[in-house]
């Protein structure tokens, strides 16, 4: 937030909800850019968001899914994520953006460094390209794994 305070042009959106968001809520107000900050809690289509946004950020080191890392990937923004977890295995080469250490001043570096120097178009193609080969080659084990898995269960029934 003391970023956004600097950048008179930003606003910031912050989609979810967490623990924190009483304590952000306040901070941004005694910084004095409330006003600019959108708390919009729980959000069951998030698309207007990503289509609006110049880079998302996904702070949280214990992202279960990784569906916001996927997302931003599909609606072609750079992502900013803590190095560790999920995010550290699939950016660059699946989702294009930045890792940084879980710190408000590394996220800030890395949304100036992503300004300074955009993720050029063709990353994001290539990246596209990459998932879908990932997702061609795991669909084929998935389903060999849940038919292996089914199968042992009908066995075990007759037994």
């Amino acid at each position: 937030l003391l970023w956004l305070k600097e950048q008179e042009d930003a606003g910031l959106d912050i989609v979810g909800d967490g623990p924190d968001r009483l304590a952000l809520e306040q901070r941004a107000k005694q910084l004095g850019i409330a006003d600019r900050v959108n708390f919009c809690g729980y959000v069951e289509n998030p698309e207007a968001y990503y289509s609006r946004a110049e880079v998302v950020v996904q702070p949280c080191e214990a992202e279960t899914f990784g569906l916001v890392l996927f997302e931003a990937a599909h609606y072609r923004k750079p992502l900013i994520a803590p190095a560790g977890g999920m995010a550290g295995r699939v950016i660059p080469d699946l989702v294009p953006g930045l890792t940084t250490k879980p710190e408000p001043h590394s996220f800030a570096t890395a949304i100036e460094s992503l300004k300074k120097t955009p993720i050029p178009d063709d990353e994001f193609d290539d990246a596209a390209h990459r998932r879908r080969t990932v997702q061609e080659s795991i669909i084929p084990r998935w389903e060999k794994l849940i038919g292996a898995v089914d199968a042992a269960g009908r066995q075990s029934h007759h037994s």
